[in-house]
């Protein structure tokens, strides 16, 4: 319940919530959900993590982000390398290792790994054409509404019309 509460008080920051009132809150429910993980001073630090922060939001992304580099994960590097898929986590290194679409490997340092990558939700249409690119492209003959709505809800509700062609566009359509 701990992280749960960690989320919510973090979605709250993320959302404009007042730092000064909630940095507090937020550092100690995240600390009782995952304060005994090896690395949990670590990751702290690298996001700036602290109940005195006045940049809450940056700092909750930055952590939520490093707790969710995982095996499998798909993230999307964002200078050009495109959709890859994170191989391996190693805590003691703080490194990322990804697997990219063309076959490229690296390893990134995870205070790198968090200002790179965007985590993609598994309903993501990049995530989607990673997995399968046939089945993504079913989707659009079968679906094509549903592949619409994916492209707004990633942009929040609101797409513009080059939005959403760059998005297609990001997954061969």
């Amino acid at each position: 319940r701990a992280a749960d509460a960690a989320r919510l008080i973090g979605a709250a920051v993320s959302g404009g919530g007042a730092p000064g009132e909630l940095m507090g809150s937020l550092v100690d429910a995240a600390q009782k959900a995952w304060g005994t993980e090896s690395w949990w001073a670590s990751y702290t630090e690298i996001a700036h993590f602290t109940p005195d922060n006045i940049n809450g939001r940056a700092a909750w992304v930055a952590f939520e982000r490093l707790i969710g580099f995982a095996q499998k994960r798909l993230v999307y590097h964002r200078g050009g390398w495109g959709v890859g898929e994170v191989t391996e986590v190693s805590h003691e290194t703080l490194e990322v290792a990804v697997r990219f679409a063309n076959g490229r490997k690296d390893r990134f340092p995870a205070a790198a790994a968090v200002d790179i990558f965007e985590l993609l939700p598994d309903e993501d249409l990049r995530a989607l054409h990673f997995r399968d690119p046939s089945a993504m492209r079913a989707l659009l003959r079968q679906d094509p509404l549903a592949v619409l709505r994916a492209v707004v809800e990633r942009h929040g509700g609101r797409a513009t019309t080059s939005a959403i062609e760059n998005a297609l566009l990001q997954v061969g359509i």
